[in-house]
């Protein structure tokens, strides 16, 4: 499941959510819920879900850049 205009946000992050609980190790699914996160405004949740997301994949350099990008934003 994609996210677009006809399909809420909170849906999808439901979805994903479900996804996350069969198999945590779903790194896909983490980054897809992260950009959903940052995109729907929640940046304080989408940083701490790309921490924990960090924590167990830290090797991902993508993840590493959206973090830096965040804070780069945020100031």
């Amino acid at each position: 499941m994609e996210a677009s205009p006809s399909v809420s946000n909170d849906l999808v992050l439901q979805y994903y959510d479900e996804l996350l609980e069969e198999d945590p190790t779903n790194a896909a699914v983490w980054k897809r819920r992260i950009s959903v996160l940052r995109r729907s405004g929640k940046i304080e949740l989408a940083v701490e879900e790309l921490s924990k997301f960090l924590d167990t994949f830290y090797t991902d350099s993508e993840g590493w850049l959206e973090l830096a990008d965040i804070y780069s934003e945020c100031n």
